[in-house]
């Protein structure tokens, strides 16, 4: 892993030095995938909303997805999980799915969100992960 983090952040050759393995301790088998609404976004959500909504480029979301090897998002993957999360993104914002774009497809998506890809995911925390029902 040491040797990809070398390979994202430009850096040739060496090791990990000595006691800073920890940076590594809890790391999970997934990439983190951050969502920004983009300009095409939020004048929609002001459309459905009636009004501007201030903190509509605010709303960041992280969606875990497979771990990357690098830091852009591979095409493949993006057409797997794109569809779900402008479902989610649109829904956290207008429940009426008749005022939802139509088509949804994956341009579009990349039009209305700003995508940026974290590929160290590391649990923090003691306790086993929830997921909420639904």
């Amino acid at each position: 892993m040491w040797e990809r983090l070398c390979y994202w952040f430009g850096m040739r050759g060496g090791s990990l030095p000595e006691g800073e393995d920890a940076v590594f301790e809890n790391a999970v088998n997934r990439s983190v995938l951050v969502v920004r609404p983009a300009e095409p976004f939020v004048r929609w959500a002001a459309g459905v909303c009636g009004e501007p909504v201030k903190q509509t480029r605010e709303a960041l979301a992280a969606y875990l997805i497979a771990r990357q090897d690098s830091l852009e998002v591979e095409e493949a993957v993006l057409e797997a999980v794109y569809a779900e999360i402008f479902e989610r993104e649109l829904l956290s914002w207008h429940l009426d799915q008749t005022r939802w774009p139509a088509p949804r497809t994956r341009a579009l998506f990349k039009r209305w969100f700003e995508l940026t890809l974290r590929g160290l995911v590391v649990d923090l925390r003691e306790e086993p992960i929830e997921r909420d029902a639904g």
